[in-house]
């Protein structure tokens, strides 16, 4: 019960050693001398063997005193739970045919049987303790300075009329005998209900004290974010400083050129100074960019709480921004539980990697001056799906028709397979799950797709497009016409 209440894992060594003990302390207790009490040598047996385990585990004896105190308090509770069971069933039949005042021989095996049922009982019950959900992981308030003297309180009192029952046994009262048993139960009952606010209120500390850090995080995570951005502030003023002089002088030749082109043919020579123009405002525009570009924010991302799936979307971030496409990602609800209940976690990452890298190739191969990337993962209204929008290359009619037919892609020159995509199948065939495939009007404000995979139980595969009458009827897919424009992750979406 000790190592229990402390979640401490004992060596076989140290097993040994304390089996050794307690049996040491059984035979001194049988051979008590009858000058001894019982609570004389229940304190003597205490003291001992707080001693002895602090010598043999080298723990903080602060931790040791209460632990042990509170466990042999909780363990003499149940032996006497356990003696009133045995009691209630055997005491009648076994007492017949004695009168007050008779020896009684308790080393027959009859009486030895009953001893044995009854610590067996006693193990099971302390087994059990400790298979309740509340208290599996031990008695954590024991840490606290206070425990010391609760537990000292309680022992003592469970110690106290231990020795006074012990005392009223031989003088054979059985009403003055019982009502100190259910004493001793009462206040087990009591340090069962102390343990229990106890532990209740040292997790609301702990939840307490998390929610105060997470706090510290997110308010570091705005520092950081708000020193970044004075950084680039900075630069933008410095790369504004040194191109206003330039800009004015260009500005000032594009005058000159603009005043004497009606007085001049157009001639060799003009065309020189303008290509020399047009050279000077390209390699402006080109010390601009990079002024403004020494100084990158790099978002921070939500976590999954699953490392392998936080480092895959902190590597597509770190490619996003080597190709100049701001990325963003949106977690909801709890991914170890998706990945417990919904899906296996390696196909969620595979899932992952196929659909952001085709949304990074896609918008790799388009012109779109909107160059984005937004993942959403997690629980939503509809249950849990992953949705990837790109400002990417639309897909093609023909490549949406034939999905999940076969490996087809919209982008293969580029570097596209259609594996991912038949990856995807594979994975809706297992889980039920459903495709939504839906594309918006070509613009340079907004997404230009999404793909959506949600785990529904359905397993359809719909597709919703502006481009609704130019697709065929299709048993394997479901057409949607899209109609009303909002706003999504700074861009325009049709849905």
């Amino acid at each position: 019960m000790f190592s229990k209440s402390i979640n401490y894992t004992a060596s076989a060594k140290q097993k040994v050693f304390s089996a050794i003990w307690c049996l040491q302390l059984a035979l001194l207790f049988a051979a008590r001398p009858y000058w001894v009490s019982l609570l004389t040598a229940s304190l003597v047996a205490c003291v001992a063997s707080i001693i002895f385990i602090f010598v043999l585990t080298r723990k903080n004896i602060n931790v040791i005193m209460p632990a042990y105190l509170l466990s042999y308090g909780i363990s003499y509770f149940l032996y006497y739970l356990t003696l009133f069971t045995i009691l209630s069933i055997f005491a009648y039949p076994m007492s017949r045919g004695y009168s007050s005042g008779d020896n009684i021989d308790f080393g027959r095996p009859t009486y030895l049987a009953i001893h044995a049922i009854a610590s067996s009982l006693h193990l099971f019950l302390s087994y059990v303790l400790f298979r309740i959900k509340r208290f599996r992981n031990g008695f954590p308030f024991l840490l606290k300075e206070y425990a010391v003297i609760a537990s000292l309180l309680f022992t003592g009192n469970i110690l106290f009329f231990a020795a006074l029952l012990d005392i009223l046994f031989e003088n054979d009262d059985i009403f003055i005998m019982s009502a100190f048993l259910l004493g001793i139960i009462a206040i087990g009952v009591g340090i069962f209900i102390w343990i229990r606010k106890g532990i209740k209120a040292f997790y609301r500390r702990k939840i307490k004290e998390s929610g105060i850090e997470i706090l510290e995080r997110e308010l570091a995570e705005k520092d950081n974010q708000i020193r970044l951005l004075t950084e680039q502030n900075n630069a933008i003023r410095v790369a504004n400083h040194k191109t206003t002089h330039r800009l004015a002088t260009l500005e000032r030749s594009i005058a000159g050129i603009i005043k004497e082109m009606p007085r001049r043919d157009f001639s060799v020579e003009l065309g020189e100074e303008l290509h020399i123009l047009m050279e000077d405002i390209k390699r402006l525009s080109c010390d601009y960019q990079d002024e403004v570009g020494q100084t990158k924010i790099k978002k921070p991302l939500s976590s999954t709480k699953i490392k392998m799936i936080d480092d895959l979307f902190g590597y597509f971030s770190d490619q996003c921004a080597e190709s100049n496409i701001d990325f963003n990602l949106k977690i909801n609800g709890s991914i170890p539980y998706m990945v417990e209940r919904v899906i296996a976690q390696s196909d969620l990452e595979t899932m992952i990697g196929d659909h952001l890298q085709n949304a990074l190739i896609a918008v790799n191969a388009g012109d779109n001056p909107f160059r984005s990337i937004l993942a959403l993962l997690g629980l939503t209204e509809n249950g849990y799906e992953f949705t990837v929008f790109d400002s990417g290359i639309p897909f093609e009619q023909d490549t949406l028709m034939r999905l999940g037919v076969d490996y087809t892609t919209t982008h293969a020159d580029t570097g596209g397979s259609g594996i991912g995509l038949m990856t995807t199948f594979e994975v809706m065939s297992k889980s039920k799950a459903s495709l939504i495939i839906s594309e918006n009007r070509p613009s340079h404000a907004g997404y230009s797709k999404s793909i959506t995979i949600r785990f529904d139980n359905k397993g359809q595969y719909i597709i919703e497009t502006y481009r609704y009458d130019d697709f065929s009827e299709n048993e394997r897919y479901t057409l949607k016409p899209k109609e009303v424009l909002c706003e999504e992750g700074g861009g325009v979406l049709e849905v």
